[in-house]
C-alpha cells in the first residue's frame, strides 16, 4: 500500500515535469509567448488546492478509495479535454480540471499513510512513499523529451498521463481496501469544519508545520515554473536537452529521500528536517553565486538545484508527518487544510515572483533560498522550544 501511495503521490509531479521540456512547442503551437506557458502550471497547482479540501473533507465522511477513485476520474477528463485543446485558454481550463482531479491522490495518499501508521513509523513509511515519488522528477522530462525525439505532438504527452492515471485507478479498485475504518458522517457539516479548522489551528504544532509546508513550496514551484524559461533565455536550451538537465535534479530527490529515512532514526524528525534545510539554502544559494565568480553555466545552476531537491522532500515529508500525528481522528481533512493552504499560497505567491525574477540569475537564486532560510529559522526556534 505504501507503494501504491507513493505512485498516487507522483501523479501530480509527472503531470507536471513531463510537461516542462515541451513549454517552446506549447507557445509555437499556440503563437504565444513562453513567459504565458507556465500559467498552465499555476492554475493545475491552484485548482489542485482547491481540490484537497473538497477530496479531503468527503474522504473523512465517506472514506478513501472511492472518493480517490473519483479524483482519478476527473484527471483523465481533464486530460482527455487537454489533449484537444486549440489554445493556450482551452489547455489552461483543461489543466485545472486535471489540477483538481489530481488533488485526490496527491492528499488522500498521505491520508492512507496515517490511516495505517503512527509516530516514527508513520515519518519512516512517509519517506519511503516519497522516496517512491521522487522517479517522477526523472522519468516525466525525459518522457516528454522521448516524444519530441520520436517526432511526436506535443499533446501526446496527455494520453501518457491519462494512461498512467487509468493504470493507477485499476490498482486502486483491483488490489486495495478501505483504510478509513472509522468514518465520520458529520465530517461534511459546515459546523465540523469550523470547529475542526479551529482544533487544527489552535494547536502549535499544526500551526508551525502548516506554514513550513507553504513556505517550502514556493522555492520549488518557482524552480518548476520558471526553470524552462531561465534556461532557454540565459542558456538558449529548450526540448530535450532541458529534460536532461532537469532530470538529474530528480537525484538529488532520490538521495534525500533515502538519507532522510535513515536520519529520522538516529536523530530524530525536526533535526532531520533542520539538516535538510540547511542543504535546500546552499543549493539555492549557490545559484546566484556562479555568476558572480564567472562559471556560471547549465551544469552549475543543475547542480545547484540537484542540491537543493536533496533536502526538499525531506521537509515537506517530516512536517506532513509532523502535522498528521497530532489529528488522528481528523487525518483526512488535516491534510486537505494542509495541501489547501500550501497550494493556493505558494501557487499564488510563485506565480507573482515569476513574473519578476526570469530575467536575472543572481534574483532568480536568491528568491529561491529566501524560503529555506525562513523555514530554517522556524525548525531551529522549534527544536529549541518543543524539541521531538
Amino acid at each position: 500500500m505504501v507503494w501504491l501511495c507513493g505512485l498516487l503521490m507522483s501523479l501530480t509531479a509527472f503531470s507536471i515535469d513531463i510537461t516542462l521540456p515541451l513549454f517552446s512547442e506549447i507557445a509555437r503551437e499556440f503563437n504565444t509567448n513562453i513567459d504565458q506557458v507556465p500559467l498552465t502550471i499555476t492554475f493545475y497547482m491552484v485548482f489542485t488546492g482547491i481540490g484537497l479540501f473538497f477530496f479531503g473533507c468527503l474522504s473523512d465522511r465517506y472514506g478513501r478509495r472511492w472518493i480517490l477513485a473519483m479524483g482519478l476520474g476527473i484527471f483523465i477528463i481533464g486530460g482527455l479535454l487537454a489533449l484537444r485543446a486549440d489554445s493556450l485558454f482551452e489547455l489552461i481550463s483543461a489543466r485545472a480540471i486535471q489540477g483538481f482531479g489530481a488533488a485526490a491522490p496527491n492528499i488522500l495518499s498521505r491520508a492512507i499513510i496515517r490511516d495505517l501508521y503512527t509516530g516514527k513509523e508513520l515519518a519512516q513509511k512517509m519517506a519511503i512513499a516519497t522516496g517512491i515519488f521522487s522517479v517522477g522528477p526523472i522519468l516525466a522530462p525525459l518522457t516528454g523529451a522521448a516524444i519530441l525525439e520520436l517526432g511526436g505532438q506535443w499533446n501526446w504527452i496527455f494520453l501518457i498521463m491519462i494512461a498512467y492515471c487509468a493504470l493507477l485507478l485499476f490498482c486502486l479498485l483491483a488490489f486495495t481496501k478501505e483504510s478509513n475504518l472509522d468514518k465520520n458522517v458529520k465530517a461534511t457539516q459546515l459546523s465540523t469544519i469550523a470547529n475542526n479548522t479551529k482544533t487544527i489551528f489552535g494547536n502549535q504544532q499544526s500551526r508551525y508545520f502548516i506554514a513550513i509546508s507553504a513556505i517550502i513550496a514556493i522555492s520549488l514551484l518557482l524552480i518548476i515554473s520558471t526553470s524552462p524559461s531561465v534556461y532557454a533565455k540565459t542558456f538558449n536550451i529548450s526540448g530535450s536537452m532541458f529534460a536532461l538537465f532537469y532530470a538529474v535534479h530528480g537525484i538529488g530527490i532520490i538521495f534525500g529521500q533515502i538519507a532522510n529515512h535513515r536520519l529520522i532514526d538516529r536523530i530524530g524528525i525536526v533535526s532531520t528536517s533542520i539538516v535538510a534545510t540547511i542543504v535546500m539554502l546552499v543549493g539555492a544559494l549557490s545559484i546566484s553565486v556562479w555568476p558572480l565568480i564567472d562559471i556560471l553555466s547549465p551544469w552549475t545552476v543543475s547542480f545547484s538545484i540537484t542540491i537543493f531537491a536533496l533536502g526538499y522532500l525531506g521537509v515537506v515529508a517530516n512536517a506532513t508527518s509532523l502535522l498528521l500525528q497530532s489529528h488522528g481522528d481528523i487525518v483526512g481533512f488535516t491534510a486537505a487544510l494542509q495541501g489547501t493552504i500550501t497550494m493556493l499560497f505558494s501557487g499564488l505567491v510563485a506565480g507573482l515572483l515569476s513574473v519578476f525574477i526570469q530575467e536575472n540569475i543572481v534574483i532568480w537564486g536568491l528568491t529561491i533560498a529566501a524560503g529555506p532560510a525562513l523555514v530554517l529559522m522556524l525548525l531551529l526556534r522549534w527544536q529549541k522550544t518543543t524539541p521531538l
